[in-house]
């Protein structure tokens, strides 16, 4: 254990961290974890420090809960890695950074558009001796922001999308035999998701009566069900079959899903790089989605995505795209090993190793 490299990820832990732990400790890699959220410090993959930090006057306790965490976490670690960019480590990272050698950022879309830190962060970017980016899109509008910092302060890199290996594997045991088109609206409950605006252009669609669909709706996390939602899809329910994901599911079930679906809407209001869309294009799906979306990123790598210019313009994409989407399908399958090779683990681990050599 001496020999490993360690490093301190400072931020909430979620599936991604914990699959970027688990990968990288073969390669040498000690991966430990101080949850500000959860005022929590896991070590060795082991919980040092947990505080409950409910209730009344939460974000007071979060905060003394941290200052009694960070007192407790060594001065050993090569690196800091900060994950999803708070204002509350405005208050944090001069304590935080004492205890490592080098300093790493992970910037979010999340990170940089809802919650605007542009500007802000200054003197906290200025520390981090690099600064990383799932996409050069925000890569760019980033380096705009923040003129100052020389180029080689900035890293485009992936995380691994473990999903991708369990649709591969389902994929031989998969039969497409079914008498419908499968739409799939969106990836999760968030209201950047656009749902009502989404389904109010799918009722007043005549035509599509003519066809055999059924639309599945993932509400599963980010949030619940709108009353106008919940009333749209009534409505829908009575033109075309519907299915509505509110219970979280296997990542068997979540893969059957991707590779059942023939069509795959995303207009969110915003975003960077969503998982399940990059999942959805694996599995065959034809994609649709916003022009204002950064995801010029897709056609770079050989990708092309069908583009609408507002929510209004769907309906005749989608009539377009039900009319050819034999072809469709047939040129999205070419596209497994473009994703595969961009995204999964075992194409992107062996950079994440290097980032911490």
């Amino acid at each position: 254990m001496n020999n490993f490299r360690k490093v301190l990820l400072i931020g909430a832990e979620d599936e991604f961290t914990r699959q970027l732990s688990a990968r990288l400790l073969q390669f040498g890699v000690q991966i430990d974890h101080f949850d500000f959220n959860n005022s929590s410090l896991r070590i060795a993959g082991v919980i040092q420090k947990q505080y409950d930090s409910g209730g009344y006057f939460h974000f007071i306790k979060r905060f003394w809960y941290a200052f009694l965490i960070i007192r407790f976490i060594p001065s050993n670690y090569d690196y800091l890695h900060y994950f999803f960019i708070k204002y509350e480590y405005l208050l944090l990272y001069p304590l935080l950074n004492r205890k490592g050698k080098k300093i790493y950022a992970y910037v979010f879309g999340s990170d940089f558009n809802v919650n605007p830190i542009r500007g802000t962060f200054y003197l906290f970017f200025r520390e981090c001796h690099k600064i990383f980016f799932s996409n050069p899109e925000l890569k760019r509008e980033f380096a705009a922001c923040y003129s100052l910092f020389p180029e080689t302060k900035y890293v485009v890199q992936h995380f691994g999308i473990g999903l991708l290996d369990t649709i591969k594997q389902a994929i031989p045991l998969y039969s497409p035999a079914k008498a419908e088109y499968v739409i799939t609206i969106g990836s999760s409950a968030s209201l950047v998701e656009q749902h009502e605006k989404i389904i109010e252009e799918i009722l007043k669609w005549e035509d599509g009566r003519k066809y055999q669909l059924k639309f599945v709706i993932p509400l599963t996390y980010g949030g619940y069900a709108t009353d106008e939602l919940k009333t749209q899809l009534q409505t829908l329910a009575r033109s075309y079959k519907v299915e509505i994901l509110t219970e979280y599911l296997s990542l068997e079930k979540l893969a059957l899903i991707r590779l059942q679906t023939d069509i795959f809407i995303s207009l969110r209001k915003s975003d960077q790089l969503s998982a399940a869309l990059v999942e959805y294009v694996y599995s065959g799906a034809a994609v649709i989605t916003g022009s204002w979306l950064p995801y010029k990123f897709f056609k770079q790598i050989g990708i092309e995505l069908i583009q609408v210019d507002s929510i209004s313009g769907l309906i005749p994409q989608l009539s377009y795209t039900l009319s050819n989407l034999p072809v469709l399908k047939s040129k999205a399958m070419l596209n497994r090993d473009i994703i595969y090779s961009t995204f999964s683990w075992d194409s992107v681990q062996r950079k994440w190793t290097e980032l911490y050599q």
